[in-house]
């Protein structure tokens, strides 16, 4: 038997997706100067170069699940576009969070002296109260399930990967189903939201 640092990062990755820990920690140790160079490129509002790494290891992780030997050839290629998604990702969260703060920001125009004791307390409170942020998480978890029971098992997987940025072919290799079944499937996707969520 090889010993992991003989192996190709394809055998680590099948081994990782059966459960060897060791196989994943080998491939996330190659892999932490391909994270740290895809990372450096971006910036993250309101974060620091460490969160970004976190989230290109997060990447790196979701490529090592997700990894088929079938449909890629090789996972280095694989990997990188998987860890550059999500720290695309991540920056696009942030900076929806940033332009959500400011949707809620208060204009000093028309704040009183008066107001101006209760108003920013009250602002801080809805933005930070724990019991906001369990709503909104409770919410978000209501929608996933929403989102479950109205979709097939293709819509699913055709709307996670297009949610993590996949191209319509990279989704029909990935589920090995035709483009034009990816692109049936999106579009069914987008009625069913429509007729159930509203516009």
């Amino acid at each position: 038997m090889f010993e992991n640092v003989e192996k190709t990062d394809e055998m680590l990755c099948l081994e990782a997706q059966q459960g060897n820990l060791n196989s994943r920690e080998e491939l996330v140790i190659r892999y932490s100067k391909v994270v740290e160079n895809i990372t450096r490129t971006y910036f993250l509002v309101g974060g620091d170069e460490d969160d970004l790494v976190q989230e290109g290891k997060l990447g790196l992780l979701n490529a090592i699940c997700s990894f088929n030997p079938d449909k890629a050839s090789f996972f280095e290629p694989f990997a990188k576009i998987c860890i550059k998604r999500r720290v695309i990702d991540s920056i696009r969260r942030a900076s929806s969070l940033k332009h959500s703060f400011l949707n809620k920001a208060i204009s000093i125009d028309y704040i009183s002296e008066k107001d101006i004791s209760t108003s920013y307390p009250e602002l801080m409170r809805d933005l930070l109260d724990p019991e906001s942020i369990y709503i909104d998480r409770e919410e978000t978890n209501s929608l996933r399930k929403e989102i479950d029971n109205l979709l097939s098992g293709v819509e699913k997987q055709v709307l996670a990967l297009y949610l993590e940025g996949f191209s319509y072919v990279e989704i029909a290799e990935n589920i090995e189903k035709s483009v034009k079944t990816v692109d049936n499937a999106i579009s069914r996707i987008r009625k069913k939201f429509l007729e159930h969520f509203g516009k």
